[in-house]
């Protein structure tokens, strides 16, 4: 019994447990007749049929995988819905046993509710509102279909989304018709251009290199960062409010103004962002149109001196720049210039 299962095993009552290790036993027959039959012939894997990322294809390559929401997780799962540890995956070659970890909304193998359960292929899980696919395929054809979906889906030069994801999800964001706040930030790079012509468009492709990883790494799980084209990104921030998302991307903007960025020679580069912020509204129900309005608040900012976070307030109609101030990590403690509106 591997360590795994005895932690999952803590808090059952005795019935449970016996339950538990009845089916613990049937598993590994079945399994054992498996592995027989196809050994070493193919590899598991999950294929997401619903959900946020549906197509991406999950290669189990790992003895013991947890599936949740949360960052530590080994396979995360952008879903509101999928607890921050909602299921463990146990991979033995090709027999794989699926734990529910205690979530808040179960985990069900071909819409049956489960504790545990062994993996046949063609099997499909459901986690929270996302649905994956078990099967044993060539480990060739896994690659491939993963790679395949990685260049569909991210950038290659960024490793964040393409602008077609992008525009997917925030799709997906006004389908729901929650209460939830959702804002967007909208990014430019203050004279990208003089990057490319001193330095050239090899150390220009490093630089949006080394933006990507630092937009990932300053953004949340649930945070859907993106290339929107040439040196513009996007980020949609769920659960967020205008002044959430002014705190954010400010946070941001200071963070690229003192990054270390260098040439392929060494040398020191100085660069800057612009960037605009819109929170969507019961008034504003067009995915294009947030955008459009976050980045009208990017290029006012680029107008009033670059290197600085412009709002759009949708109650006022008005585009106010951000004031520079120490940021916290608790309170936003920025303030805002009354300026002329541009509605």
């Amino acid at each position: 019994m591997s360590f795994y299962t005895i932690i999952a095993k803590k808090g059952m009552s005795d019935k449970k447990k016996k339950k538990y290790e009845e089916e613990t036993t049937q598993i590994y027959k079945l399994s054992g007749l498996m592995k027989n039959a196809v050994k070493g012939e193919k590899s598991p894997s999950f294929v997401v049929m619903e959900g946020d990322e549906k197509g991406r294809v999950i290669y189990l390559s790992k003895n013991y995988l947890t599936i949740g929401r949360g960052s530590h997780s080994d396979i995360v799962i952008p879903d509101k819905t999928v607890s921050r540890k909602h299921c463990l995956i146990e991979v033995n070659g090709i027999d794989v046993v699926v734990i529910d970890l205690e979530s808040s909304n179960g985990t069900y193998v071909n819409n049956v509710k489960i504790n545990k359960a062994h993996l046949k292929p063609g099997d499909k899980l459901r986690i929270g509102s996302t649905l994956l696919k078990f099967d044993l395929a060539d480990k060739e054809d896994s690659e491939f279909l993963e790679n395949l979906y990685k260049k569909s889906t991210f950038d290659d030069l960024t490793s964040l989304y393409n602008r077609n994801i992008l525009m997917e999800k925030l799709n997906l964001f006004f389908e729901d018709t929650g209460d939830s706040p959702l804002s967007i930030l909208f990014l430019d790079l203050d004279h990208f251009k003089n990057v490319n012509d001193k330095y050239g468009h090899q150390t220009g492709s490093d630089l949006l290199s080394e933006i990507g990883r630092v937009l990932l790494s300053n953004t949340r799980t649930s945070d859907i960062a993106a290339r929107y084209g040439g040196e513009e990104f996007v980020i949609i921030l769920p659960h967020t409010t205008e002044s959430q998302a002014t705190y954010v991307a400010e946070k941001i903007r200071k963070i690229i103004a003192n990054y270390p960025f260098k040439s392929r020679n060494g040398e020191k580069i100085n660069i800057t962002v612009s960037i605009g912020v819109a929170q969507k509204d019961e008034n504003l129900n067009d995915p294009e149109t947030l955008i459009k309005l976050a980045d009208k608040a990017m290029y006012y900012a680029k107008e009033r001196g670059r290197n600085r976070t412009v709002l759009y307030k949708s109650d006022t109609e008005e585009f106010l720049t951000v004031t520079p101030e120490v940021l916290e990590d608790k309170t936003p403690p920025f303030g805002f210039i009354d300026e002329t509106s541009h509605s």
